[in-house]
């Protein structure tokens, strides 16, 4: 799965890692000016960049694969969700008579 993968920071910026598959089937990643080679997956390629490379110098806080969604969009769609569930059972109370 190679691609553009995303390092999220503890300040919320997010770093993209390209990572590519060569010609032998090894993995390496790039972030910034920053490249590691010869992984036997896509993941540990992205775990070199940041171990080695971004872990000393930034608080890394999410390593997410293409189209995987950030911690902090699962936790808005869940808070949506909740309120969604909320919103049905209050109407479906007032339908059947009873209180919220």
């Amino acid at each position: 799965m190679g691609g553009a993968w995303r390092v999220v920071l503890a300040s919320g910026e997010v770093l993209p890692a390209e990572v590519t598959q060569d010609a032998a089937g090894w993995w390496s990643a790039r972030c910034g000016r920053r490249e590691t080679g010869n992984h036997a997956t896509p993941q540990l390629a992205v775990w070199s960049i940041v171990r080695g490379y971004l872990g000393a110098t930034f608080d890394v806080r999410e390593i997410l694969a293409p189209g995987e969604p950030t911690r902090a969009a699962l936790v808005a769609e869940n808070a949506r969700l909740r309120d969604e569930r909320d919103e049905a059972r209050a109407l479906a109370a007032v339908r059947h008579g009873g209180g919220a």
